[in-house]
Parts: structure tokens; sequence; C-alpha cells
């Protein structure tokens, strides 16, 4: 969704990791995965023709590393092509055993520490297009002072001409700085920060209609994680920090809020976007809940089918977490974000709404996941 900076509820306000080698050599027979899928079918053919159509786009030369292989885009294409094949004839209960048999199967270690699958959503938001209590906390769109240098890096122009590095979180705020490119207004700080994070989401506005919000650029500074402050101050545990108990201290300690907020220098602004669909991920294409993945795009394959192995929170109507069950599903990497960092990273897009919001706010699991290409490839 970053455009999306695609992101996770629980470890982008968390902790990042740092980058890993690049997938490993394919699985020998006996360690290939069962393959094992219950999610929905037709979720996973529109993920399958959403990244059929990116992968359409790229050059057919492109090489995409998958393991210690190099294949040319047009072949990751004719992988995902057959596997959307596939998926729409395969006999009931005969897919696990073809794509075992017509697949290379690339795993990843996760590194030292293993893979940590976390999860991100699409928050519903209550908003005002004009500043009235309790509306008052602003998201902005794309200052006009803002540009990428030669560099390619963000920066600010001045009124004299001269290109300086553009204002932190706690300059834009604190100053009021960026008035006059107010889209629209949030009722709660911790929203519009979560909303930082995330990178999209829907508003429903005081007439009762719903917009869609999308990221359009950052201030390009570094992205630091609240949730990492917190442990490192001895204030939560890794093991127990979690987005609702954040909101909770936050809550309990007002006095903290904004300069633990501050704390994360990097700065989003949005826009509107033209239709309600789902979100965007960073290859372009909608993503689609419980079958798009965010990953680290330099470490490891964006062109791949995937197949993730962790599990999931049962919640009641309550929003008690009740018991776990295995999740395991073909998944399409499609997203990626500034705290996915390195091979020991994944984040799961759960859709919107509530249910979604709390199962991304508590996924902090081990996984395994493993990268799918065709058979038969001869490089030329």
């Amino acid at each position: 969704m970053k455009k999306i900076i695609i992101l996770s509820v629980f470890f982008i306000f968390v902790i990042g990791l740092s980058g890993c080698p690049h997938p490993a050599k394919t699985v020998p027979p006996p360690h290939i995965p069962k393959f094992t899928d219950k999610g929905s079918k037709e979720g996973l053919i529109t993920a399958l023709e959403q990244h059929i159509s990116f992968l359409a786009k790229l050059s057919p030369h492109k090489k995409i590393r998958v393991g210690n292989n190099l294949y040319p885009a047009s072949w990751m294409l004719e992988s995902c092509r057959f596997f959307l094949q596939l998926v729409r004839t395969a006999p009931a209960g005969q897919l696990a055993a073809m794509v075992q048999k017509n697949f290379d199967i690339y795993p990843v270690s996760g590194g030292k520490n293993g893979l940590l699958v976390t999860g991100y959503y699409e928050p519903l938001l209550t908003g005002s297009l004009t500043p009235k209590s309790p509306f008052i906390y602003p998201l902005y769109a794309v200052p006009d002072n803002l540009i990428i240098n030669r560099k390619g890096e963000v920066v600010r122009k001045t009124a004299s001409g001269l290109l300086r590095p553009y204002w932190s979180r706690r300059e834009i705020e604190e100053k009021n700085l960026l008035r006059g490119y107010e889209l629209v207004y949030l009722k709660d700080p911790v929203d519009a920060f979560s909303l930082h994070i995330q990178g999209s989401g829907k508003i429903r506005l005081e007439d009762g209609s719903i917009r869609s919000i999308r990221y359009a650029g950052s201030n390009g500074l570094e992205y630091r994680s609240i949730g990492k402050l917190l442990v490192d101050r001895g204030i939560m545990s890794l093991k127990e920090v979690s987005m609702p108990k954040i909101r909770k201290y936050l809550a309990a300690n007002p006095k903290q809020l904004k300069n633990i907020l501050y704390h994360n220098q990097r700065y989003i602004f949005f826009a509107w976007a033209k239709n309600n669909r789902p979100p965007l991920g960073s290859t372009g294409v909608m993503l689609t809940p419980e079958r798009s993945i965010a990953i680290d795009r330099k470490v490891l394959p964006t062109g791949a089918v995937a197949y993730l192995s962790t599990r999931r929170p049962v919640i009641d109507r309550d929003g008690k977490i009740t018991s776990w069950q295995p999740f395991e599903r073909f998944m399409l990497p499609q997203d990626s974000g500034s705290a996915i960092k390195g091979e020991g990273r994944i984040d799961i897009f759960w859709g919107s709404g509530e249910k979604a919001k709390l199962t991304a706010g508590t996924m902090h699991e081990q996984g395994r996941i493993f990268f799918l290409v065709k058979k038969g490839y001869k490089s030329k």
C-alpha cells in the first residue's frame, strides 16, 4: 500500500530487521511442504490474475533472482500463468501433487532469527473535511516544496531555491508548517499515526460517505519504530508488545504521546483515491486479503508465487483471541515497506474491518516461506 509502505500493524510499530541472503537452493523431495491450502480459491485466482498483470508489464528480459538462479521476467510470467491454470483445472485434492511435480521449490531460511510473520490492514476511520473538535489532526497532501533531487533523494526547496533535508514529523506538527495542504482531519493522533504506517485507508465523512485515501509520498527521513522505543526503554518486553498494548500505554500516558510519536521522523503524505477499490501494493496491483504479502524486494523475489506456513489468531465476536490455528496458503508478494527488511520478515495483508485490524495487530508469529518457479527453464 506504499506505494503502500505497505507495513505491519504490529511489527512496523515494533522493530525492523536487517537484510539477509536470497532464498537458498531448491528443497530436496523429502522436505517439500505438503502445500495444504484451506483459503478461498476465488481469492487465490484474483491475486494470481493481479500478479500476472504486474509481470506482463515488466521487460521480458528483466532478471529476477530466485535462490542461486536468475530467471527472465518472461519465465516468471509463464510460471505464474501455469500455476493459475493448475489452480483452475486441478481435480479436488490434486493441486499439491501437481505443484510438487511441476515446480522447483526454493526455501527461505529467515536468517539467524527465523522468519517473523506479521500483518497489516486497511483502516476505516471517521474524519472531517474541515477542522472542528474533535477532528483536529490533519492528513496532508504532498506539499509543493517537496522534490526529488538528481540522486533520487527527497528534499525541500526553500523560497530562495536552495535544497535542504525535508522537515521531520516533529517540525511539521509542532510548527504547523504545512498549513493549506490539509486533506482531511481525524479525531485521534494515534489513528493518524497508524494511517502513516498502513499507507492507505478509508475515511467515513460526516455525511456518511466513505472515501479511500492513498499513500502519495513521504518526507524521505528514516523510519523508526515506536514499539522498539518502548522495548528499549524497558516499558514493555519484546514478547508482550502489541499494537493494542501500545495504544493502551499511550492513552494512559498522554504527556508522553507526542514525544513517542515524534520518535519516528518519517512523515507520509496522502491523496484521495479515484475509487473505493482495494488498496494498491508497491507492484501497482490491487491487494487481495489473506493472499497478498509484503516483502523486502531487495532480497526476496517479487515475481514468484510463494507458499507460507504460520499460524493465525481465532477471534470471537467480542474481539478476544480464543485460540490459534494453522495458516498455510499460497501467497503473492505484491507489496513492500520501509519497515519490511531482510528475508526474515513477511507481512500479510488481512483486508479491512475490525477483524482484520485485530488479526493484524496480534500477528507476531514464526513461519516458513517457499518460492515456486516452474521447472524446465533453460538459459540461452
